[in-house]
């Protein structure tokens, strides 16, 4: 199994896991509960990492993915802390995950991930 194809596997299930635990809560929930917020925060920084380290071919096989945004929220949340915004992370995870499981999920089911490059 190629590391890229892990990175994918590991980008679904920390995505899938935010997306799961946001099910049923609301934007009021996520303003006030901060071990909520922080898990999720966590889970958005995870999938944002293992979406900087896959391989550039492998991104341009999947163009409609944001693949420097992901990244890029990833860096925010990390290194610019102080200014972390409830937006970006509840943006990423009610509005962005949904389509990035979508594309990823439709990618590794067409079998082109059985052949993605080794790292």
């Amino acid at each position: 199994m190629s590391k890229d194809r892990t990175r994918l596997l590991d980008i679904l299930d920390w995505a899938r896991a935010a997306m799961k635990e946001a099910a049923g809560r609301t934007r009021a929930d996520f303003d006030t509960d901060e071990n909520f917020f922080l898990a999720q925060v966590k889970r958005v920084e995870v999938v944002g990492e293992a979406a900087s380290r896959l391989t550039p071919d492998t991104c341009r096989l999947m163009p409609e993915v944001p693949w420097a945004a992901v990244s890029a929220t990833r860096n925010r949340l990390v290194h610019a802390y102080h200014e972390m915004s409830r937006d970006i992370v509840w943006t990423a995870i009610e509005i962005e995950f949904p389509k990035l499981v979508e594309s990823v999920e439709r990618f590794l089911r067409g079998g082109r991930g059985q052949a993605l490059p080794d790292c």
